[in-house]
């Protein structure tokens, strides 16, 4: 009970301080984000839930900017998130496989999820530089808290006390139930088959690790500061422990293209010492050669870690590619797998439909592929048009490869929301950055 009541309590105060001092209620937002996995509030007979906070916090935003800036909103920064949204709302006018008030409200939440709080990070940003540390300072503690939480739980069996508890009380189902009796240990030093931490699902876990070693990384090249190798091996365990695979590809991805397009000498004897320290690792533990021989293996039999294979997704695609027939141009509606696994439960194909590209050929069809093509390369234009320095632009290019890579490897679970956040966060913190000619966030109180 008393675990309630201090979440109950997180998430008033969000919703008190946004009218009296809206960066902090924003930083708040984004640790509740991270450390608790759901929102239902109860206050004067109305739930809160994140829709509600949302709007508030839009309010909120709306009456400090035009009292305090007087200045135009800046839509840049989420300007492709908007046209992603609204064109798929307009296909979803041509599909008939799912009715259209479900598509409509489905469309709703998660178009407010992933655009309103990324819309005021930006505009907020740039315009008072303060919310960004308070937001740095948010992401530090709650990536720590979550973290060390994460190392508690090797030795649980896949148990979580803490999103148990509380899955009870919002009345949703605990992925950690799941994985406790999966029985299927990644590592030998952990008895967890995979691990969520403080959040709703491993995955969505996993995905927060990779966007914040990657945050971790870029700022340590502005700050040199020896905090940030203590942080980022703290996120890299977790990484590992997780027990997500396409956590590790993803990032692996990511760094390598970042690398090649940098071409800075320095950097790549780093990666290089780096690598060569894994593959000792890779080498000599049984456990950790079975990982990364699943990355590799197209039959599924050279390693005994469970999970897709290549061939089971080349199943997948033509499953895909046969649910879609007959909707070929415009898909079956606008979460249709969704739709689809609430009904049904898993498909007999495609599972939970664990790729992106299933997804949006489910759901949208050819159309839907065109416009999360247009979505992505609007994003690689965007911060080209703001940002100077090809350090920063790369830092933001690999942001989207990780994303591209974890969605192409796991599916689209609510992550285009957190993708949003950590996007345009850091392209608010370069963009500022460059205007101020000097780094605005840094570690160097925390390590003195």
């Amino acid at each position: 009970m008393t675990l309630i009541i201090l979440v109950n309590i997180f998430a008033i105060s969000i919703i008190v301080l946004s009218f009296f001092d809206l960066s902090l209620s924003i930083a708040c937002y984004v640790a509740y984000l991270i450390l608790v996995p759901g929102m239902q509030v109860p206050v004067a007979g109305i739930s809160f839930s994140y829709n509600i906070v949302n709007s508030i916090l839009l309010l909120s935003f709306l009456l400090h900017f035009y009292k305090d800036e007087g200045r135009r909103l800046s839509f840049v920064a989420v300007s492709p998130f908007l046209l992603l949204f609204f064109l798929l709302l307009f296909l979803s006018l041509f599909q008939e496989a799912v009715p259209w008030r479900w598509q409509f409200n489905y469309w709703r939440g998660a178009f407010m999820q992933v655009c309103i709080l990324s819309f005021i990070i930006w505009n907020r940003g740039i315009t008072q530089p303060r919310s960004l540390v308070y937001i740095r300072w948010a992401l530090f503690i709650s990536i720590l808290i979550s973290g060390i939480y994460g190392i508690y739980l090797m030795q649980l069996g896949g148990e979580n006390p803490y999103t148990s508890q509380l899955s009870d009380y919002f009345g949703s189902r605990d992925a950690a139930d799941f994985f406790s009796s999966s029985n299927d240990p990644r590592l030998g030093l952990s008895s967890a088959g995979k691990i969520q931490s403080t959040m709703d699902h491993p995955m969505t876990w996993a995905l927060i690790l990779c966007f914040s070693f990657l945050l971790e990384f870029v700022l340590m090249q502005k700050h040199r500061n020896s905090i940030y190798w203590i942080f980022i091996a703290l996120i890299s365990f977790n990484i590992l422990i997780s027990g997500v695979r396409t956590a590790i590809a993803a990032i692996i991805v990511g760094l390598f293209y970042y690398l090649i397009k940098l071409k800075s000498s320095k950097l790549i004897m780093v990666a290089a010492i780096i690598v060569f320290c894994i593959s000792i690792a890779v080498v000599t533990s049984k456990d950790l050669t079975n990982i990364f021989t699943s990355f590799i293996d197209v039959s599924g039999n050279k390693s005994n870690i469970s999970g897709s294979s290549i061939a089971m997704r080349l199943d997948q695609f033509n499953g895909a590619l046969h649910e879609m027939k007959g909707n070929e141009m415009v898909g079956k509606g606008y979460e249709w797998t969704s739709y689809y696994m609430e009904k049904y439960g898993d498909h007999p194909v495609l599972l939970s439909f664990e790729s992106l590209i299933f997804i949006v050929l489910c759901n949208s069809g050819i159309l839907g592929l065109l416009i999360w093509t247009t979505f992505f390369i609007l994003l690689f234009r965007t911060h080209r048009k703001l940002l100077l320095g090809n350090h920063d632009i790369y830092s933001l290019d690999t942001m989207i490869i990780i994303y591209l890579s974890y969605t192409m490897g796991t599916g689209e679970y609510d992550y285009l929301k957190f993708f949003a956040i950590f996007y345009t966060y850091m392209l608010a913190v370069l963009y500022v950055t460059q205007s101020h000619q000097v780094p605005i966030l840094s570690y160097r109180k925390i390590a003195h």
